[in-house]
Parts: C-alpha cells; structure tokens; sequence
C-alpha cells in the first residue's frame, strides 16, 4: 500500500494528513501550542488506521511562508521521526500552494496568493491555474500594484491588503478543502532531509536580536 504522510504548519491551523489510494485523512491542531500536538496527530493517525511509521513511504511538509515556530516544530518533528529509517522520500511545499489548490474555478487563470509578513509587505506567490511561476517573496506596499497587476488576490490575507491599500484587484474567498493534498505532489520538490529547512525570506525576530546584541552579522545559512 502507498501511503503517504503530509505535515502543514505554517498557518494558525496544523494540518496532518494520510494518504493512501482511496482517500485522505485529517487531523488538526489549533491554539498556541498546536506545533506541540503534531507528533500526538501522527500517532493518532497511524494507530486508527493500524499502521507504523516503517510503512509510510513518503513524506511532504509545508516549509512556509508563515510561523517560523510552527514550521521549525514540525522539520525536527519529523527528522526525528525518520532518523531510525532509510527507505523514505521527503518532498517540500509551500503554505501558498494550498491556498491556490483550494480555489477550484478555473475561470480565474492569474491568482496570488498573499501572506502577511509586515504590516507594510507581503509574502507573494502568482500562480497560473495550479502551476506556480514563482517562488514566494517578501514584496513591499510600494510595489503591490505593479506586481499584482492583473492578478487575483486569494485568502483573508490577500484581502487584509487589498482593503489596507485600495487594490482594485479581484478577490475571491478561501475555504479549506482536504482534498488538495491529493494534488499536492503535483507541485511538491523533493528534498533531502538533511537540507530540509524552512523558507526564509526575511531575518527571524531571534536573529534581529543577535546581531543588535552582538553587532555581528549572521549568514543566511545560520538562521536556523
């Protein structure tokens, strides 16, 4: 049987899912220690459906953008996990790839999907139907209308914005669909997991404070 583990947890909801031929199963954690419950989801997942770990085969995780904390939890979480195996794929996604799976009309070809990362700038990813055609990145206010020109805005983030700053882009409401984790393999990089680290595209808040302490500054390669 090939079944699959995927672990989202970018956003304010942690998502567990297993997957096998037939269907997928969700598990979900809220509140502030959600990233605490993801080891706990995994277990429940596996025992309710009679399986162990050695007969999941593949692996996807969402690496961002969104909670550092949450994200970094669940890389450790699931290195841990497989440190005792060999016979395992790991393959990386992005929080914004879900948010443009969710959107199953078709008619609306040119979507972005907008996460918050300051109140003056945005993590940004444009899409094409399901192709990504860029990487997500951090974009400031300055440069909202050109970027998004053309483009629909996707999510109560993207509209957080739109709102703030008079886009005169379309908008269309997200709601969460188990179903395009299905799809996620579609557009999911394989990694390895000793690579497997979160996406970065500004400083975390703990290395803004180290280099205002020490007045040392930290290569990117450090910052987890």
């Amino acid at each position: 049987m090939n079944n699959s583990l995927i672990i989202s947890s970018s956003s304010k909801e942690v998502y567990i899912g297993l997957k096998n031929e037939n269907d997928i199963l969700i598990k979900t954690a809220t509140g502030r220690n959600s990233g605490s419950q993801i080891i706990i989801k995994i277990d429940q997942l596996l025992k309710e459906n009679k399986l162990k770990l050695k007969d999941i085969k593949n692996y996807f995780i969402d690496i961002g953008p969104g909670s550092f904390t949450g994200i970094r939890i669940s890389i450790v979480t699931l290195q841990g996990l497989l440190m005792p195996f060999e016979d395992f794929s790991i393959r990386k996604f992005y929080f914004t790839d879900i948010v443009n799976l969710c959107l199953k009309d078709k008619k609306v070809v040119k979507r972005a999907v907008l996460k918050r990362a300051r109140e003056d700038a945005a993590y940004i990813a444009l899409y094409e139907n399901e192709m990504r055609i860029n990487e997500p990145e951090m974009v400031n206010f300055s440069d909202f209308k050109s970027y998004l020109n053309g483009y629909t805005l996707l999510g109560e983030e993207a509209l957080y914005f739109k709102n703030k700053y008079d886009l005169k882009n379309d908008h269309r409401e997200i709601f969460f669909d188990k179903d395009v984790f299905i799809d996620i393999e579609k557009i999911s990089k394989s990694v390895d997991i000793n690579n497997l680290k979160p996406l970065y595209l500004q400083k975390p808040l703990a290395v803004e404070n180290f280099e205002k302490i020490t007045g040392k500054t930290l290569d990117k390669k450090n910052w987890d």
